[in-house]
């Protein structure tokens, strides 16, 4: 089945924001047939985005481990420094993604065993 809701899989990040703020705070309420896409879009879309964030995130490491290695080119330890706000910035994001993930496979499951259909 087709979503209108899910655009942009290459700005999962971006729509996942977008999506959120029509999504009802409390996920127990009943939800249009819109809300129920929308919340559907947005799981893929946080899906999508903690991929991409953890393949960067272990790229990012990969990169690191060469430069440390590599004593012709010295790199200003700063830029360590940067990186590792970086890293511990974006594991926040990531957190955040997956209790939303996790909040909206508890809804799946709790209407599955109660019989409703979303």
């Amino acid at each position: 089945m087709s979503n209108s809701y899910f655009n942009n899989p290459e700005r999962a990040s971006h729509e996942f924001g977008y999506l959120l703020r029509d999504i009802p705070q409390n996920l127990r309420d009943s939800l249009s047939d819109a809300q129920r896409l929308k919340l559907e879009a947005a799981e893929l879309h946080a899906l999508n985005a903690t991929g991409t964030l953890l393949r960067g995130l272990q790229s990012v490491g990969h990169v690191m481990w060469a430069a440390s290695q590599n004593k012709e080119n010295e790199i200003d330890p700063h830029h360590f420094g940067n990186v590792g706000l970086l890293i511990s910035e974006v594991a926040l994001q990531l957190q955040l993604l997956d209790e939303f993930r996790q909040q909206v496979s508890q809804y799946e499951l709790r209407n599955a065993v109660d019989g409703v259909r979303p």
